[in-house]
């Protein structure tokens, strides 16, 4: 099966937070229906191009994403808070959280070995990075990820470099690398478009919008 997480006007059991702009509202007023819940790291600030950073750095998103955490937590007892590792992405603007050599994917590595070996956490959903319409980039995620023992100890993976793309092939290509990757590990999938989701259902196990207006498919839910 294929989970598919929104944030609609209506109860819904997969439901996706914004970090930067959390609906707790929903969340004590659906409780009873919400079965799992992703917090993402809040990457839209980058869609600003004087944004190079969130405010503190990787540590304090880090920290405000745990902080809300612990609020749901304290609302939804016994659901699993997935919550998104703060990363570095390259599609919203290629080559604009750069620093030289230190590129979008080395600054989202060194956000989830701090994450890891600081804030300890089962539920973390590990951001695998990658440029801007490369599918082969990813791999460079995951030859670190690798090395570091990181693909031994934990089960979940969002691969983070598809917000916007529209293209189908690149879509795919990318999530069957990941698949190879990962194996039997949980992966979702950041804003994939529901045209690529029919080719790509089978190599994920979970994505999301928030265009929660648009009719969805759902044959491709039940996968």
């Amino acid at each position: 099966m294929v989970y598919f997480f929104t944030l609609p006007p209506v109860p819904w059991p997969y439901i996706l937070i914004n970090l930067n702009n959390p609906d707790i509202r929903y969340v004590l007023r659906y409780h009873k229906y919400i079965r799992a819940i992703i917090i993402d790291s809040g990457v839209e600030i980058f869609r600003n191009p004087d944004r190079f950073d969130y405010d503190g750095g990787f540590v304090e998103q880090l920290r405000r994403g745990l902080t809300l955490r612990d609020r749901i937590r304290r609302i939804l007892r016994g659901v699993p808070i997935f919550l998104t590792i703060p990363d570095y992405c390259d599609d919203y603007r290629p080559y604009g959280l750069w620093l030289d050599d230190y590129d979008n994917i080395f600054r989202t590595l060194d956000s989830i070995m701090y994450a890891l070996d600081k804030e300890p956490y089962r539920y973390y959903l590990i951001p695998i990075q990658g440029y801007n319409e490369l599918p082969d980039s990813i791999e460079k995620s995951l030859e670190y990820l690798e090395a570091y023992g990181v693909l031994k100890t934990h089960k979940y993976y969002a691969v983070a470099n598809l917000c916007v793309s529209r293209r189908v092939k690149t879509i795919v290509e990318t999530l069957r690398i990941a698949r190879a990757w990962l194996k039997n590990k949980h992966i979702h999938a950041f804003g994939i478009s529901l045209r690529a989701l029919r080719r790509a259902k089978n190599l994920i196990n979970s994505f999301d919008s928030m265009a929660w207006t648009r009719p969805v498919n759902i044959r491709l839910l039940k996968a």
